[in-house]
């Protein structure tokens, strides 16, 4: 993996946490200040904490963000007498975009083990070593303490979707409380707890519905007791709620449902953590190093191992407050990450349940430094480590597909600040552009490629192909649109920017339009009322197309501002427009996925055959222009448009190819 960036708080152990939209990183270590930065690594604010510095443990215990990212409530040490990992004497809670701490008061002096926020951000349940709770209205500013919530440390915990708090503590039970503070459930286990994890919801279809016709929830939790087993409980619904019948299913699901406890083999030792990567498949990890997927049923059939694999042969020797063994998931890009000491080995979860370690993206920390805390952030981007040398190291783990292509060459989105182009019919080098800053769209044309964010676009030239490239490639324009970008096309000379329903038609480099006299939009003045909205466009040496919501598909010479074709597409919106380089056929995608191909010349539509699913990218070959492949995402499909048959010009199936998983096409270059 690369590395983005690393920051440095003290010479010991460091904790972190992304807020859930990516957008900040929070981050702890033996130094008394907590630093925010934004996602590129940047410093965004520092918060100083009061206290004794320990070099034994990070300044913050805990850090948990709401669901917006809008608070992040930090756990620390002030007055400093205990030096445990939990001790916590104070709590705050910060606003990133106001740049606000807030002390909370502790007037009795409680120590904190654990917080949690509700699934609205409203409230805030702080944990303390007594046994006790303090709910903490964000909203008012209010705070409300529950005595006796458990007799000893309470120290996990995690709010249900319908706003319900889990609590496990060392008195070896598990409490589940209201939104305010009254037990509700009490559920007794044969150790003391040390982890809570909730499991997402299974799909409607698998979910036993009642007379109201909602599935309702199974609040499906785990809890890892005293390191030897795990329990799995499923709560069931609220039942304040809903109706009687609804009470009754609950507490068919929760109270009259007893824990199932997963069963283990000896040989895997003490178990460091766990967590859901789906409804049904549970992930262990184990001190001496194995990682153990088990299948939970939701009905009462005996759970069972899937997987079991030792990643990490020799168990990691590590210092006080670092984990012999922690795991992190990412449900979007389907990939887990597990480190042991100062070695990260990430797997690619399978459908059956297994684990497929991607060896080139494993890596290992200096030696003696063990990692104290790791995390996905932005659906699987950057895998971040904090380690105990004091140091947060965050890593670009994969990247967003933006791509296009021009001819033989493509462009790529090659880091999250830079893009790349390749030549894939010639031996040249790779030129590498850098941006201002993260874009969310890229465009190649035949000298430039394109790239931005919001209502801005960056356009430099890098040379035509076979040209010597650029060591440096020139900005040539910077645009600001009058709406949001949604995509851009361009040609030699022109681009054409699609932003909020319009198309803005100009000159790729300022200097050969430097008064845009030469500028224009389409549609053009008059035909808004007819065409409808631009939802498509693309760009040919010559023409512009674009497609419209109200079906229309259209060829404009850029030279002339004019309509050279245009045809009604009785069946719906434009979803997409795939023009061959001279405009002489176009595919479009209508709206309900459904592709055609339109000759302007014989102003003929021509169904294509054998569709696949739903098309995602139709890219016409760079040297036949007759032949062209539909790609759906799991495979592409090849055609050849036949000018003369018996039954006259029809567009003919070759043949289909499996898309390799996690491949996005491009370019089609002499059928390659």
């Amino acid at each position: 993996m690369k590395l983005l960036f690393e920051v440095a708080l003290g010479s010991g152990p460091t904790k972190h946490a992304w807020s859930p939209n990516g957008q900040y990183l929070a981050v702890s270590g033996t130094a008394l200040r907590l630093q925010i930065f934004d996602r590129h690594g940047a410093l965004h604010d520092e918060v100083p904490l009061a206290g004794k510095e320990l070099k034994t443990h990070s300044a913050a215990t805990h850090l948990a963000w709401d669901s917006r990212g809008e608070k992040l409530c930090v756990l620390h040490r002030e007055h400093g007498k205990k030096e445990g990992p939990f001790a916590a004497d104070a709590a705050m809670v910060y606003r990133p975009r106001q740049k606000e701490a807030l002390k909370l008061d502790n007037a009795r002096e409680n120590e904190f083990t654990h917080c949690a926020w509700d699934p609205d951000g409203g409230a805030l349940a702080l944990a303390t070593a007594k046994g006790n709770v303090l709910l903490y209205d964000s909203r008012l500013g209010k705070m409300t303490s529950v005595l006796g919530k458990h007799t000893k440390r309470i120290a996990c915990g995690a709010w249900t979707t319908d706003g319900r708090l889990v609590l496990g503590a060392e008195d070896r039970s598990v409490t589940v409380s209201a939104a305010a503070g009254d037990t509700e459930l009490q559920l007794e286990i044969r150790g003391d707890a040390k982890e809570v994890r909730f499991a997402p919801e299974p799909p409607s279809e698998s979910q036993t519905s009642v007379s109201t016709g909602k599935n309702p929830r199974l609040n499906q939790f785990s809890v890892n007791v005293g390191a030897r087993t795990v329990f799995v409980y499923r709560l069931g619904e609220d039942d304040a709620s809903y109706g009687s019948e609804r009470s009754r299913f609950a507490m068919k699901l929760g109270r009259d449902h007893p824990p199932a406890e997963l069963q283990f083999q000896e040989g895997y030792g003490r178990v460091s953590c766990h967590l859901w990567l789906t409804h049904a498949l549970l992930l262990v990890a184990f001190e001496l190093g194995h990682l153990v997927v088990m299948r939970v049923g939701i009905s009462d059939e005996q759970s069972d191992e899937v997987f079991t694999s030792k990643p990490f042969e020799t168990p990691a020797v590590v210092k006080p407050g670092a984990p012999k063994m922690a795991v992190t998931f990412c449900a979007r890009s389907r990939k887990v990450a597990a480190t042991s000491g100062g070695v990260v080995k990430v797997f690619e979860v399978a459908r059956d349940g297994g684990l497929r370690e991607i060896p080139e993206a494993g890596f290992a920390l200096a030696k003696n430094v063990a990692v104290t805390d790791i995390g996905w952030a932005l659906g699987g981007q950057i895998l971040t480590v904090s380690a105990d040398d004091g140091a947060a190291r965050a890593f670009l783990a994969s990247l967003p597909r933006l791509a296009d292509a021009d001819g033989a060459r493509v462009t790529y989105l090659s880091s999250l600040t830079e893009v790349s182009v390749l030549d894939l019919a010639l031996d040249t080098d790779v030129i590498a552009v850098p941006l201002e800053c993260e874009p969310s769209f890229v465009a190649l044309g035949e000298a430039h490629v394109a790239a931005g964010v919001n209502n801005q676009a960056w356009f430099y030239r890098v040379g035509r192909a076979g040209e010597a490239p650029a060591r440096d490639p020139p900005l040539v324009n910077r645009r600001e649109y009058l709406g949001v970008v949604d995509a851009v096309a361009m040609s030699a000379s022109y681009a054409i920017a699609l932003c909020e329903g319009r198309a803005f038609v100009h000159a790729v480099e300022a200097a050969d339009d430097p008064d845009e006299t030469r500028e224009f939009k389409l549609p053009e003045r008059g035909e808004e009322a007819r065409q409808g909205a631009v939802t498509a466009v693309a760009a040919t040496p010559a023409l512009a197309a674009y497609g419209t919501d109200r079906g229309f598909v259209r060829l404009v010479s850029v030279r002339d501002r004019a309509a050279v074709a245009e045809h009604r597409h009785a069946e719906g919106a434009i979803d997409a427009v795939y023009p061959n380089a001279a405009g002489t056929k176009v595919v479009f995608v209508d709206e309900h996925a459904t592709a055609c191909l339109y000759d302007p010349a014989s102003e003929r539509v021509l169904p294509i055959p054998e569709p696949g699913g739903p098309p995602k990218k139709v890219l016409w070959d760079v040297f036949d222009p007759d032949v062209f492949a539909v790609a759906d995402g799991s495979s592409f499909r090849v055609y050849l448009y036949a000018r003369v048959t018996v039954d006259g010009p029809r567009v003919e199936f070759v043949g289909a190819h499996v898309l390799p998983a996690g491949c996005a096409p491009t370019s089609l270059v002499n059928g390659v």
